[in-house]
């Protein structure tokens, strides 16, 4: 229990600090609408004093140009001061808000007892230039997530710090106001973190810096491995803990030129992308480049062929198992994951090198200008460095250099011809360069067919071409159904279509062959929900971010993909083969309650060491109906009492997008009720129907699981896909059921979950 005395005098400090932010804000704002003016006079100047009249380049006035090079560079400094202090007042209404949530006193070995308030930023007393405030990724304020009281260390400049955490103190403020304080002893996971658990959520993702834990503030401040792959719990905060380290990375590596432009992060979909877009804005930096594989593929592709997205094949996968061609399209996709098809592709990649590419003499008038052993020496040899294509492109441009005066002086000849041969002498040049250019058109395109390559027909020749086809895959033993696998991928792709499992290969077969764009300026990749990555995705990344360090996230319990070959950690260090390595486990799930995640637990088939923290709520509710009509009535009446309750993200979660449309019509009668499809670039807060691998990533106060029965999850394979869907919940999980539950229901304990039977 807090003294009274004490309370108030953390009140009156948090009043001098908070007056501090107001002057500091006066101060900036004063000076950015200074800026803003003088960027205004500069372009007024810049138009008043330029020339207007048409440049003649033969009098040239310099010293208007290099007037008008005076006035951009005085625009780009006061542009920048602009920048600067626009961020700067953004970061001091944030602080105005909430200036600062823990206090830690800090005794140094040797020295007196140091009182850190720990915050978004840090804040300076302008006069006497002592610190206020602590930004809680500087050094010091690592001991709070770290250390209780006593003995305590941090790093400061490559030295550890010793010394004595003499008192820990937590604060909820906002608006110039404590509304609780208390010491703890002990981390953070008791009173704060409950508080900020049981708290609704109804928008995008938000920090959670007062609540790290000492295991997330490991990986947050983890710098020392070039990869760092995140084992994670459902619920363990992966995504925030990977968005935080980008805010830590960022605040360190600041004076070496590491900003948001340099972190790029690969999420699962658009709309995952959005929810998580405020997290970073909140921690005072700008957001780094987030993407999808799916994106990066279609622009590398190109617009030729249509690309499936993961989406897609997994409303095929979904929907359509009944259909005749399911069996193949199963095995084609577990086949070209697999590490098997990968040995493959690299066989190719020889292959084509070795087969594929023939050189011969380049000809003209009988006379050989450039031999066949000539070519294949600097093919083979003299630009053996670069990749295939850009060999042939050297090769080509030699080529064109021998030419090139060859062609001159042809030009001189049939000139001379022409005079002759013409009425009028205006005519000479045009018809001899036309005769020129028929003359070497055969010599042209016999060069452009020798030293050109095509991607997507040199994929489609290992499954067209049988002897190929036969040489490649035989060594790997050719099983049956890989000739239905190549009939339907020669289909496919003479349709100008790419399913999904083909995107990987034909982009790692580019990469190989035509080089990857120079990405060298990516210093750090986070790569999140790796569990539905294939091999053959992360050999792309590693081609594509040579020089970067990489965090990935994933989960293996939340694989959505049920038939994509899994890869394991050990699978994904080899690959990238980086110096400095670590797996880090996180086994605490912070997002829902006990009682939903002693069930969700229940759904999984191994033994697991995860735990979470000790929030209690209501049990998860079976509700068993005679209909879907009657399912639908019940879901909407639930929806209502959960609205009343206080929860305000409730998400119907469907299993494709097919039956999300008819349940969001069924629930017509719902005011404000959206759906959410694939097409969906941003998030939607609120009530909601969404397909379930859309909410991959996403968390809801309450998760309603439409037709939770045995004939829609009924597959051993989409176990997976049912673990994660229940768990997006953070207080309320209810299912529905026409006949029997689903078999990973009827696993579970009876007594973790509430069944109530609607049959009327």
């Amino acid at each position: 229990m807090i003294k009274k005395i004490v309370w108030q005098r953390e009140e009156r400090r948090l009043q001098i600090v908070c007056d501090e932010i107001e002057e500091q804000l006066k101060v900036k704002r004063e000076d950015n609408d200074a800026y803003k003016e003088n960027i205004v006079e500069i372009r007024r100047s810049m138009w008043d004093e330029a020339p207007h009249t048409a440049i003649d380049f033969d009098g040239v006035n310099f010293e208007d140009v290099n007037t008008i090079q005076q006035h951009l560079e005085n625009l780009r400094q006061e542009e920048n001061k602009h920048l600067f202090f626009h961020k700067q007042i953004k970061i001091l209404e944030k602080l105005l808000d909430k200036p600062y949530f823990a206090r830690v006193d800090f005794q140094e070995t040797g020295e007196e007892v140091e009182k850190i308030y720990i915050g978004l930023s840090t804040l300076f007393d302008d006069d006497t230039k002592d610190i206020l405030i602590y930004d809680w990724r500087s050094p010091i304020c690592s001991i709070f997530y770290d250390y209780e009281l006593g003995p305590a260390k941090y790093n400061a400049v490559n030295d550890d710090v010793y010394g004595d955490i003499k008192l820990k103190r937590q604060f909820g403020i906002s608006n110039r106001k404590i509304h609780y304080m208390f010491d703890s002893s002990i981390k953070i996971d008791d009173e704060i973190l409950q508080r900020v658990l049981s708290q609704s959520s109804n928008d995008k993702m938000k920090n959670i810096i007062m609540t790290i834990q000492k295991e997330q503030n490991k990986i947050i401040r983890d710098d020392k491995n070039n990869l760092l792959i995140v084992q994670g719990a459902a619920g363990s905060g992966k995504t925030s803990i990977a968005l935080h380290r980008i805010a830590y990375l960022m605040y360190k590596y600041r004076d070496k030129n590491i900003g948001s432009e340099n972190i790029i992060i690969f999420s699962p979909n658009e709309i995952f992308n959005d929810y998580i877009s405020e997290v970073l804005p909140e921690l005072g930096e700008e957001n780094s480049q987030q993407t999808t594989f799916y994106d990066y593929a279609k622009k590398s592709i190109g617009s030729n062929y249509k690309v499936e997205s993961m989406m897609t094949q997994m409303e095929y996968l979904l929907n359509y198992k009944e259909d005749s061609e399911y069996s193949d399209k199963i095995k084609a996709i577990r086949y070209k994951t697999s590490k098997k098809f990968l040995n493959v592709i690299n066989k190719y990649i020889r292959y084509i090198e070795e087969h594929l590419i023939e050189f011969h003499d380049i000809e003209y008038n009988d006379r050989i200008l450039i031999s066949k052993e000539e070519l294949e020496d600097q093919f083979y040899n003299g630009f053996k460095m670069w990749p295939m294509a850009v060999r042939l492109r050297k090769i080509r441009e030699r080529i064109w250099k021998i030419l090139r005066p060859i062609q001159k002086t042809r030009l001189k000849e049939i000139e001379k011809e022409m005079k002759f041969k013409v009425d009028f002498e205006h005519e000479i040049k045009p018809f001899s360069r036309l005769k020129r250019m028929e003359e070497f058109r055969p010599i042209i395109h016999d060069v452009e067919d020798m030293t050109s390559i095509d991607i997507m027909d040199l994929y489609k020749k290992l499954f067209s071409n049988e002897v190929i086809f036969f040489k490649i895959i035989e060594e790997d033993g050719l099983e049956d159904y890989l000739i239905n696998i190549k009939d339907i991928t020669v289909t496919s792709l003479n349709n100008k279509f790419i399913p999904y499992e083909d995107i990987a290969p034909i982009l790692l077969l580019k990469a190989e062959l035509e080089g990857t764009l120079n990405l060298a300026h990516i210093r750090h990749v986070v790569i999140d929900e790796s569990q539905d990555y294939t091999l053959f995705q992360y050999e792309i990344f590693k081609r594509l971010f040579k020089k970067s360090n990489l965090t990935v996230l994933g989960d293996l319990s939340q694989s959505i993909h049920p038939y994509i070959s899994p890869v394991s950690h050990k699978d994904i260090m080899e690959t990238f083969n980086l110096k400095n390595t670590a797996l880090m486990k996180l086994t605490k799930s912070y997002r829902s309650t006990k009682e939903i995640f002693d069930f969700s637990k229940g759904i999984l088939t191994e033994e697991t060491n995860i735990e979470s923290i000790d929030r209690r709520g209501e049990k998860p509710k079976l509700t068993k109906v005679s209909s879907y009509k009657q399912m639908a009535k019940y879901i909407s009446e639930d929806i209502l009492n959960l609205e009343k309750q206080g929860a305000k993200s409730i998400a119907v979660i469907c299993k494709t997008a097919k039956e999300s449309e008819r349940v969001y019509e069924m629930l017509g009668n719902i005011d404000d009720i959206r759906l959410i499809n694939s097409e969906d670039t941003k998030y939607k807060s609120g009530k909601v129907v969404i397909p379930s691998y859309l909410a991959k990533g996403l968390e809801f106060d309450a998760v309603l699981v439409y037709d939770a029965g045995i004939n829609s999850y009924g597959y051993e394979e989409e176990r997976g896909l049912f673990y994660t869907i229940c768990t997006r919940a953070l207080h309320n999980l209810h299912l529905y059921c026409k006949g029997e539950p689903s078999s990973f229901i009827q696993q579970i304990d009876t007594e973790l979950y509430e069944v109530y039977n609607k049959h009327n």
